[in-house]
């Protein structure tokens, strides 16, 4: 896979997750609480990489 087709894929990825994601959210979860998940899962990959990094 050259360096071109791999930023294509992960430009067309970064398009159509956020939409996903709202599908999920909507049909399955609702709303707050996905909210909550995302902000959690966001915070700890933070604190893992600066964690890793010390």
């Amino acid at each position: 896979m050259t360096a071109t087709n791999l930023i294509l894929v992960w430009i067309a990825a970064t398009n159509v997750l956020p939409i996903v994601r709202a599908i999920v959210e909507e049909s399955y979860v609702g709303r707050y609480p996905m909210i909550g998940f995302g902000s959690i899962a966001s915070r700890s990959l933070r604190l893992s990489r600066n964690s890793n990094q010390a």
